[in-house]
Order: structure tokens, then sequence, then C-alpha cells
């Protein structure tokens, strides 16, 4: 068979397939469960649309927020909390990972960033090899 070929043609057809985005395309058909998936996509999407709407809005010292404290407006204020939460893991995963390709790539940044750091957040290896530290515990 020749390179690239397809088996049972001679290896003279080259077997051609569509990528997206570096990823192979799929000939199957659309089924019921691509439908539940696209719906629940777009779900998602409005729903932060529609719990987003008022993040935006300007916040002045001088004029508290209005807060109805009825208990049917609840579950809102939780799930728009919720949103704030992972807004702000995904910045913290973002900022992360950045940094610490940053600081593998450069010995220079390296040098800056990790001394930076908490002792509580150094890896327990490093310290490990110590003579002060053979009376703790390393594992």
């Amino acid at each position: 068979m020749a390179r690239g070929g397809v088996p049972g043609r001679g290896g003279t057809d080259r077997l051609m397939v569509w990528r997206t985005f570096g990823l192979p395309l799929s000939r199957r058909p659309l089924n019921s469960a691509d439908g539940v998936v696209l719906l629940a996509l777009v779900g998602l999407l409005a729903t932060l649309a529609w719990l987003g709407h008022a993040i935006w809005a300007p916040f002045t010292p001088d004029v508290p927020p209005v807060l109805d404290l009825d208990p049917w407006r609840l579950p809102a204020y939780a799930a728009r909390s919720l949103l704030r939460m992972f807004a702000a893991l995904g910045a913290s995963l973002v900022f992360t990972l950045v940094v610490a390709s940053w600081a593998a790539r450069s010995a220079r940044a390296s040098r800056v960033i990790l001394p930076a750091l908490p002792r509580s957040s150094r890896s327990s290896r490093a310290r490990c090899g110590t003579s002060r530290s053979r009376s703790t515990r390393c594992s």
C-alpha cells in the first residue's frame, strides 16, 4: 500500500478528512442527543445573559442598591452570586496559567515570580531535601 493510501483501493487514492480547528469532522447525521445538547447550550447562554444583565450597571456609593427581600427573588440573587464566583474562578485560572507558563519559560521571570509566592504554595518536595526539614514528615 502506498503511503497515505486507502486500504482496498490499491493505495492510489488518498483519504480526505475534513477538519475544523484541527479536529476531524464526522459525516454522521444529527440525532436527538445533538438537539438536546444544543438546547442545553442555548439555555445556558440565555441564563447567563439573564443573570448578567445588571452586572455592568454603574455602582455609585451615594445611592445604595435596592434589594427586594421577597423570597421568590432569593434564588436569582444566589444564582448571580454563583455567576460572580465562577467569573472570579475563571479569571484566577487564566491568571495562574499565564503567570505559571511565563515563569516556566523565562529564567528572569521565574527569579521574580517564584520568590513572590507564599511558602505554603510552593512544592513540599523542594523542602524535603534540606537538612532542616528531615525532622518533619515528607511524603
